[in-house]
């Protein structure tokens, strides 16, 4: 996943300042959602569902960033592998969500 902070970094008078913007914007744009993947679903059913991610290692950390329903959606880490994650949904609903490893 590759991002930019799009910092105004030529705005800035000081050279020092300027210097640590831009490190500031490499760093996360290089590691710190380096191993991370954006997955968007429609869910259509409540029951448990495993699917794949196609990572190569096993994901520890998820980060749900959208859900349009009023309900829960669970992740199951201790069911997730080197290819796969499980999850269930309370009702159908749409989710998007960031999984991988910090």
């Amino acid at each position: 996943m590759k991002s930019k902070l799009n910092l105004l970094i030529r705005e800035v008078s000081d050279s020092h300042a300027q210097e640590n913007f831009q490190k500031i914007e490499s760093f996360y744009a290089e590691y710190l959602f380096k191993n991370f993947k954006v997955i968007q679903l429609d869910v259509t059913s409540i029951l448990e569902t495993t699917l794949s991610h196609n990572l190569g290692f096993k994901p520890e950390d998820v980060i749900l960033t959208y859900n349009n329903a009023d309900g829960y959606v669970i992740f199951k880490h201790e069911k997730f592998t080197d290819k796969t994650y499980t999850f269930e949904c309370a009702k159908p609903c749409k989710i998007k969500f960031l999984i991988g490893k910090f």
